[in-house]
């Protein structure tokens, strides 16, 4: 189970980057970030923030401001007063970032849904690659295409203990224990392949793994954010922390009905 959410990651990732033609604009990797870092703050989903009623995270709200021409014009404007962002935000549009606000909505300013909440296709091509002996299962293939077209080498191949290190800190944020370590290199001497599965194996089966899966969730939704010495007071959000956790150990995916039901991650 849990190696479907892996895969499922590491391909959601690889497609968003892989699969558009390299002179194609698309909202989620182009024109989102943009407008989430420069724009959203004053026109964005925060009625509170939002300044002159204007907002550029629902098309329909934005195509106004798009076809008149004022966007345009406000981001490419140099005097002080007019010039979007302002000045006093301290952000900045470059000029790479105009050319492609520009393009984006002479082609129509299509928006998309959040990546994470689309599913994937029921099939992908696989890319070409040209070391076609690298790679030893299909993903690989994503992976080796990606290294190529940034014109670079996949570098060689870990030794077996740098390998279990490796990937015992990416699945649980834990070195392993000595334990761990006899016992891989014992299956590593039978079957090199078996003992690499094996390990992975184990790390998904493990707690640790939800809490080093769960701790990015943790870090973007703030938290451990303090009010500062002496003034925390009692904390009890700890039951959501729990729930992101067993989420991850139980492979709850969000998009699937189920994943909306109240995990007990008690039993």
């Amino acid at each position: 189970m849990r190696k479907r959410f892996i895969q499922f990651g590491l391909l959601s990732g690889l497609l968003l980057q892989l699969c558009p033609a390299s002179d194609e604009i698309q909202f989620n990797r182009d024109i989102r970030p943009i407008l989430s870092d420069k724009c959203y703050f004053c026109h964005g989903p925060d009625e509170e923030n939002r300044k002159a009623d204007i907002r550029f995270d629902v098309r329909e709200a934005a195509l106004e401001v798009f076809q008149s021409g004022e966007f345009m014009h406000r981001i490419r404007a140099t005097d002080r007063d007019e010039i979007m962002p302002p000045p006093k935000s301290n952000l900045k549009l470059t000029e790479k970032e105009k050319d492609l606000l520009e393009r984006w909505i002479a082609d129509g300013a299509s928006y998309e849904e959040h990546w994470s909440f689309t599913l994937l296709p029921e099939s992908v091509d696989v890319p070409e690659v040209e070391q076609t002996n690298w790679p030893k299962q299909t993903l690989d293939r994503f992976v080796l295409a990606g290294i190529e077209k940034a014109g670079e080498h996949p570098t060689g191949e870990a030794e077996p203990l740098r390998w279990l290190r490796r990937v015992s800190f990416d699945l649980t944020g834990l070195p392993p224990s000595q334990e761990e370590i006899e016992q891989f290199l014992a299956e590593v001497s039978v079957d090199r392949g078996k003992a690499y599965q094996s390990a992975v194996d184990r790390y998904l089966a493990s707690d640790s793994f939800g809490e080093q899966m769960a701790t990015g969730w943790l870090d973007l939704a703030r938290y451990a954010d303090s009010y500062g010495y002496q003034s925390d007071k009692l904390n009890t959000q700890w039951p959501w922390r729990d729930w992101v956790v067993a989420a991850f150990n139980k492979n709850l995916h969000p998009i699937q009905p189920e994943g909306r039901k109240r995990l007990d991650f008690f039993s």
